[in-house]
């Protein structure tokens, strides 16, 4: 699971980032962050991924 602060920095981060990002880089950006914090919390669930296989 990914802990509160690693979602803590990321928010910081994008709430300072927000203002000098136009809509389409903001959805883009936070769909990137998203799609990274799902495949994170289940790296040991999906083989392809998993850290154990390193």
């Amino acid at each position: 699971m990914i802990s509160q602060e690693t979602v803590s920095t990321i928010e910081i981060k994008y709430k300072r980032l927000k203002p000098n990002l136009n809509e389409r880089v903001r959805r883009h950006w936070a769909s990137s962050e998203a799609i990274v914090m799902f495949l994170y919390s289940w790296r040991d669930t999906l083989p392809i991924i998993s850290h154990q296989n390193a």
